[in-house]
């Protein structure tokens, strides 16, 4: 399991590290293929394939707005703004795999606004 970055402790993602061999490499291999971008608009709470960082990672779509589109990358415990054109049609095979990150928090720890210098010491 690793912890992810832009966390705190009232509330982090893990991604698991461990698990279906076959399916991870799938997934890795995403990066490599070629997707044609959405023409549609997407609908809240589909599945997706966001281009994040130069790569294609599955994603749910949470709301859309003037700025862009907000997205859970799933295997990654990010939430980013994309633009329409930054998203493709999942194929159907890859949508079925589980999600590879899990949303964590720490046992009595309430979740508040936590200052910058608390969020540079808990991703240390």
């Amino acid at each position: 399991v690793t912890v992810m970055k832009n966390g705190t402790p009232g509330q982090f993602f893990c991604q698991l590290s461990a698990g279906n061999s076959e399916e991870l490499k799938i997934i890795e291999n995403l990066s490599n293929m070629a997707f044609e971008s959405r023409i549609c608009p997407p609908v809240i709470g589909q599945g997706v394939l966001a281009r994040w960082e130069g790569r294609w990672c599955r994603a749910t779509v949470l709301e859309g707005g003037r700025s862009g589109w907000r997205c859970e990358l799933v295997d990654y415990g990010q939430v980013v703004v994309l633009a329409a054109l930054e998203m493709a049609d999942i194929p159907p095979s890859v949508l079925e795999m589980p999600a590879l990150s899990v949303c964590c928090t720490l046992a009595s720890v309430k979740e508040r606004d936590w200052s910058e210098v608390a969020r540079e010491d808990w991703e240390k």
